[in-house]
């Protein structure tokens, strides 16, 4: 668990912390959008994105469009 440390410190990111995209099924009934805000709100990613027309597996359920949003995030 001491590798969770870095997240101690809500909206704080290591210096050497990776970008992170934080994407969320918008119809998500495991976890609900409420949760992906705090979540949000916690970690401070460098993009957030509540995936609409998807659950709690948006690259299953929406895969083109994750695709697509994960290789632009990444060429960023």
């Amino acid at each position: 668990m001491d590798s969770f440390n870095v997240f101690s410190h809500p909206g704080k990111s290591p210096l050497t912390f990776l970008p992170v995209l934080l994407g969320w099924g918008a119809q998500n009934r495991t976890l609900t959008a409420i949760w992906a805000g705090f979540i949000a709100e916690w970690l401070s990613p460098d993009q957030f994105w509540l995936i609409e027309n998807a659950g709690h597996m948006p690259m299953y359920e929406q895969p083109k469009l994750v695709n697509e949003t994960l290789e632009v995030f990444f060429k960023q």
